[in-house]
C-alpha cells in the first residue's frame, strides 16, 4: 500500500510483500517521475516475503512518483506488478494492464490530509453509535462531497437518548504520515471543513488517538453553512477514548481510559476521530457535514 504523501527531496523507502521468491530471484523497483526520469533499483529481501528499496532524493523531486515491483525467475520471463504482466516497464513496448502505484511528492511545509470524505469513504469507520443514529455522503453547496453524521430525535413513545456520543467517524492515519513523518513537527493545527443545520445544538468533538490508545481531544464549534475550523494542535487534552463499534454487549463501557496520559506527541498518532453527542434536547434531525480534516 504505498504512502498517501511524501516528503519531496527526501530518499523514500517503499517496501513490498514477495510470496514465494527466493534467493535466486531477481526482485526490482522501478520507479519513474510520472513519464519523467525512470530508475530501477534492486530490492532487498529484510525478512520472510518483505522487500525494500529506497529511491533516491534525485528522483523524488515534486510531482507524481509511479512505482512497479517486478520478479525475475532463472528461465522464466519477467513479472510485474501490479498485475502480474509479463515484461517490464522499461521494454518500449510494455503498457501497463494496471494502474501502478503511485505516491504524491509535496513539500515538507505542504498541508496533510487526514480524511476527504471524497477519497477516503471506503477506508474509514463511520456509523451512529446507537441504532437511532447513521450516515451519509452527500454533496455541499460547492459540489464536494461531505460525510453526514446524523442525530435523530426520538419518535414517540421511545425514551429520550442518553447523553453522549451519537454519531462517529474514525479513519486510521498509518498511510498518511507514514511518507511525511519527518515533517510532523511542523504542524501546528488541524484545519477541519465542515458545517451543521443547527450549529447551537451541535457538540462536535475532533480528537487524535495514538498507537497506545491515549486520545485528545478538542471541541469544535461549527457554521451552519460550509466553513473552516482551526484547532491548535496545543489545544488538544486527553480524554476518555470512544471505543467503536460499540461494544457487545451493551452493557460494557463505551470508552477507556488509560491509566496514564502522556505528553501529546503528533509522531505517535495513528487513528482521527470526530464525534457528534446527543443534544440534550433535540425536536429534529441534527446534520453534521464533514468535509475534510487536514494537519497545517
Amino acid at each position: 500500500m504505498p504512502a498517501a504523501q511524501a516528503t519531496a527531496g527526501q530518499p523514500l523507502s517503499i517496501t513490498a510483500t514477495v510470496s514465494g521468491a527466493s534467493s535466486q530471484d531477481t526482485v526490482l523497483l522501478v520507479a519513474q517521475h510520472y513519464f519523467g526520469p525512470t530508475r530501477s533499483l534492486p530490492m532487498r529481501s529484510l525478512r520472510a516475503n518483505t522487500w525494500a528499496a529506497t529511491v533516491p532524493g534525485t528522483l523524488t523531486y515534486p510531482g507524481l512518483l509511479r512505482y512497479w515491483v517486478v520478479l525475475k525467475r532463472a528461465g522464466q520471463p519477467a513479472l510485474t506488478f501490479p498485475g502480474g504482466q509479463p515484461g517490464t516497464p522499461r521494454d518500449w513496448d510494455f503498457y501497463p494492464a494496471a494502474t501502478p502505484w503511485q505516491v504524491p511528492l509535496v513539500a515538507a511545509a505542504a498541508p496533510l490530509p487526514l480524511f476527504t470524505a471524497a477519497l477516503d469513504r471506503d477506508a474509514v469507520e463511520a456509523k451512529g453509535v446507537s441504532w437511532m443514529n447513521w450516515t451519509d455522503y452527500p454533496t455541499t453547496a460547492s459540489g464536494a462531497l461531505a460525510l453526514r453524521l446524523l442525530v435523530n430525535p426520538a419518535k414517540a413513545g421511545q425514551p429520550t437518548p442518553e447523553a453522549g456520543p451519537a454519531s462517529a467517524l474514525r479513519a486510521y492515519l498509518g498511510s498518511k504520515t507514514a511518507g511525511r513523518v519527518a515533517d510532523l513537527g511542523n504542524f501546528k493545527e488541524l484545519l477541519i471543513k465542515a458545517s451543521s443545520n443547527q450549529p447551537a445544538a451541535t457538540h462536535l468533538r475532533v480528537a487524535l488517538v495514538t498507537r497506545d490508545a491515549v486520545a485528545y481531544e478538542a471541541t469544535v464549534p461549527l457554521p451552519a453553512a460550509g466553513g473552516e475550523v482551526r484547532v491548535p494542535l496545543s489545544a488538544l487534552r486527553a480524554a476518555p477514548l470512544l471505543l467503536t463499534p460499540r461494544p457487545y454487549p451493551g452493557f460494557l463501557p463505551l470508552t477507556y481510559t488509560p491509566a496514564a496520559s502522556p505528553a501529546f506527541r503528533l509522531a505517535e498518532v495513528e487513528v482521527l476521530q470526530v464525534i457528534v453527542d446527543q443534544p440534550a434536547s433535540l425536536t429534529e434531525q441534527l446534520r453534521v457535514d464533514v468535509e475534510s480534516v487536514t494537519l497545517q
